[in-house]
């Protein structure tokens, strides 16, 4: 049963107004582990009792966070409260959590592994669409401070390591039926051309360099069409690998190649999703010595 809105309004402003003390043996901070090691914690939970616990919540929906942080406009801020914070209230496990904050904030922490940003921002955008035009509870009948955000403040941070790097840019394949990604190799020789000589002392003249990176945008478009279609190659030896694997077959020397361990060390992880309705999203690099680039 969907519940009625004034109801759930009620079972909020009673969470928020009981004044119960911290935990002092967080059972979430568990999700935050290795998955491997939380998976041997989780079956030792299990064993001391907590099944039915533990099913209530596996058989929710999502994870709701009411957080006392104000991170307000913040990147920074904002960043470190919707991707971990310190993982007390928060359940990694499940597909994603809401996150509100005392400010009026609001965000997602999402489990990659069932599904990608272009299903998690089209719930976003739904959501976000949806309270704004049909709200179910208005105003008036909130006893809370509601604020605004005038301006969104970003500041940037240049870094230049003068070498070319494995960079790995998402593209979706939901084109095809169970479709999810395949890997975009944005780090062409058309833009190391660039790069070269953009930061060379004896530049090319603008018309020259403007033409150029508008080499780089025809050669990022064709991969990225050949991915979205799937003639991309990374998902293609990804399955051929598991394939002999799981087949007890010799792995062919491809795969054992350092050409190919260095262009799967992806020191820039990227991905882009726009929208109007989010100020701000990002992800952890996925190499210790990586950058995740949103």
């Amino acid at each position: 049963n969907i519940l009625n809105p004034q109801l759930l309004l009620s079972k909020i402003q009673y969470i928020l107004n009981e004044d119960i003390a911290p935990s002092n043996h967080p059972i979430g901070v568990l999700t935050t582990t290795e998955r491997n090691n939380w998976a041997d914690l989780r079956n030792h939970l299990i064993k001391l009792g907590n099944e039915e616990s533990l099913r209530i919540i596996d058989d929710s929906i999502l994870m709701i966070a009411l957080d006392d942080e104000k991170p307000g406009s913040d990147p920074i801020s904002c960043v470190k409260q919707y991707l971990h914070s310190d993982g007390i209230n928060r359940w990694f496990d499940k597909s994603f959590t809401l996150i509100v904050c005392a400010d009026g904030t609001s965000g997602l922490n999402f489990e990659h592994s069932w599904g990608d940003g272009v299903a998690v921002l089209r719930y976003f955008q739904d959501i976000s669409k949806d309270s704004t035009n049909f709200p179910k509870c208005h105003p008036e009948n909130l006893n809370q401070v509601l604020t605004s955000v005038d301006a969104f403040d970003v500041k940037k941070l240049v870094k230049l390591y003068k070498k070319h790097v494995g960079t790995y840019e998402s593209c979706s394949t939901a084109a095809f039926k169970h479709g999810r990604t395949e890997t975009v190799r944005p780090c062409t020789m058309k833009t190391a051309d660039f790069c070269y000589a953009v930061s060379s002392n004896n530049k090319p003249s603008n018309n020259d360099l403007v033409n150029m990176i508008k080499q780089c945008s025809v050669e990022h478009s064709k991969l990225v069409k050949e991915a979205a279609m799937g003639q991309g190659f990374d998902r293609h030896l990804f399955a051929l690998r598991l394939l002999a694997k799981e087949s007890n077959l010799k792995i062919p020397d491809l795969f054992t190649d350092p050409a190919y361990g260095l262009i799967n060390h992806n020191i820039l992880s990227t991905s882009s999703l726009t929208s109007d309705y989010v100020w701000l999203g990002g992800f952890g690099p996925v190499i210790k010595d990586g950058y995740g680039i949103g």
